[in-house]
């Protein structure tokens, strides 16, 4: 069986997440991690090679594909040299902070031919995917109109590191993290969007990043869409997190609680029915990782697009620069 030799830039929390997740690859198997202050401690701990840079990375012959975990706006600068070298990329989310960046990465995947995919994960939670997969098959009817919520409590008041610096997360929440949902909307609805109105806000914090918004979606399809997203609302907030969409077709319902469970009510019974339950899988994080990981690595072996494209990546990033553009002139912006 070919296994898939992995480098790793990027030395955080999601090196410990893709670490595992392709340690539970059969065809695929960690070698190498590099960029970040502890990438050279982690490499002692898990027995890797240590390289010094995305360069450095790109140049070694003994590996094949690069996980990009790094701070937002580095990825296409650590993405692209091992796009050129023929190295496969599964770039974190966002794919970066620009679309301008995001064109620089699917060229250089074009011009080589390898694969780049982007780190979208809520497609592989299984809430998010059983609800597309409900949605595929009809048993809502037409999808119509969805409010996506993705609230956390606290705020980043006094918060130091990366995330709150502007150089390296970008403009704040909704391109860094909201950009989940703007992903997985355009996966349900299965169209791309049309228009964006949107405002954002720095509530509760004297971080120079935004931490709150409301933003509007209406989609070719003639469906629509609001996502409410915050990093500051007051203790206790509504939970710890609130990754919540409430979806609504011409036939039916769904309650989707991205970490927690799935509902749905069809007509003409109108009832709810318990779908999924995560109670009952409490490695379900690992699980959505591990999925994500197979995916990507299926893709290089069968030579075929993964799921989650480059494209789709630039167009989450499209969606929130147009947001962020409408926050500051009060105007609904439409896509290209």
């Amino acid at each position: 069986m070919l296994e898939l030799r992995i480098g790793i830039l990027g030395a955080g929390n999601m090196f410990d997440t893709h670490y595992r997740a392709f340690s539970a690859v059969p065809q695929a198997r960690v070698v190498a991690i590099g960029c970040g202050s502890r990438a050279a401690r982690k490499a002692d701990e898990h027995g890797l090679v240590w390289v010094e840079s995305a360069p450095a990375m790109a140049d070694r012959d003994d590996i094949d594909a690069v996980i990009v975990a790094t701070p937002h706006t580095l990825h296409a600068n650590h993405a692209t040299p091992c796009l050129r070298a023929g190295k496969h990329v599964l770039v974190e989310k966002p794919m970066d902070v620009s679309t301008t960046a995001c064109d620089r990465m699917i060229r250089a995947a074009q011009e080589s031919g390898a694969n780049l995919m982007v780190g979208h994960s809520h497609r592989f939670w299984p809430a998010g995917r059983l609800a597309k997969s409900l949605i595929q098959d009809g048993a809502i009817g037409e999808l119509t109109m969805v409010r996506d919520t993705l609230v956390t409590a606290g705020s980043l008041k006094g918060a130091g590191g990366w995330p709150t610096d502007p150089s390296l997360t970008g403009r704040g929440l909704l391109v860094g993290y909201g950009c989940h949902v703007v992903d997985r909307l355009r996966w349900w609805f299965g169209s791309e969007c049309e228009s964006v109105f949107a405002s954002d806000f720095r509530f509760r914090t004297d971080a120079p990043v935004e931490t709150a918004g409301m933003l509007q979606l209406r989609f070719l399809s003639g469906g629509v869409a609001q996502v409410w997203w915050s990093q500051c609302t007051p203790p206790p907030g509504f939970g710890d997190m609130v990754c919540r969409a409430e979806i609504v077709g011409t036939e039916g319902i769904i309650d989707c609680q991205t970490y927690n469970r799935l509902r749905i009510a069809r007509q003409p019974a109108g009832e709810w029915e318990l779908v999924y339950d995560q109670v009952q899988f409490p490695d379900a994080r690992d699980r959505t990782f591990e999925a994500q990981a197979q995916e990507f690595v299926d893709s290089i072996l069968e030579s075929r697009a993964p799921e989650v494209t480059g494209a789709d990546g630039r167009a989450a990033v499209e969606i929130a620069e147009a947001a962020y553009q409408s926050s500051d002139t009060g105007t609904s912006v439409r896509l290209r």
